[in-house]
């Protein structure tokens, strides 16, 4: 099987066969180490910055960094009508952490927005908003489908577990 030459992203022209490059050889030498951000403005090299076809010397005009904070805050609006800053106060008001668990601080993969269902389709995104909550949390209130009574029976059951009370000997 024959593999067909690739093109470069910032010219177009074929690249060397087997090459897992994405600019030829002549554009790599064009290209520049570092870079400005359009929206942060800080200079940041030249792998902070995505490669973007058709874009003067071939990589985006914004940093992974603000393009990922772009799209985030783009999430947050358009699912549940709040905006980035009020994310970061809830947490703060949250003590950074998960609010069931108090152990995720959401490092490793972002807090989810927990919303009332129910009180959207009544009142709208924002006021459906209850808090940020990590992962297991948050599928946990899927689970008992935001049911306090089922969550009440699941204390209940932690403080006096039926078995105990049959396997007395144990």
């Amino acid at each position: 099987m024959v593999r067909a030459r690739k093109a470069c992203l910032r010219c177009g022209n074929p690249k060397e066969p087997g090459s897992r490059r994405k600019f030829c050889d002549t554009c790599r030498k064009e290209l520049p180490t570092h870079k400005v951000c359009s929206k942060c403005g800080i200079k940041k090299p030249a792998n902070d910055f995505y490669v973007s076809r058709g874009k003067e010397k071939g990589l985006s005009s914004q940093c992974a960094t603000c393009l990922k904070q772009g799209a985030r805050n783009s999430q947050l609006k358009r699912l549940y009508g709040i905006t980035m800053d009020e994310y970061i106060e809830i947490k703060e008001s949250q003590d950074g952490k998960c609010a069931i668990c108090q152990r995720a601080t959401g490092t490793a993969r972002a807090l989810a927005v927990d919303h009332d269902h129910k009180i959207e389709e009544q009142s709208g995104l924002r006021a459906s908003v209850r808090g940020l909550l990590c992962s297991k949390c948050n599928d946990l209130l899927g689970h008992v489908r935001d049911d306090p009574a089922t969550l009440l029976r699941a204390i209940d059951y932690l403080n006096a577990p039926p078995a105990r009370n049959i396997l007395k000997e144990i």
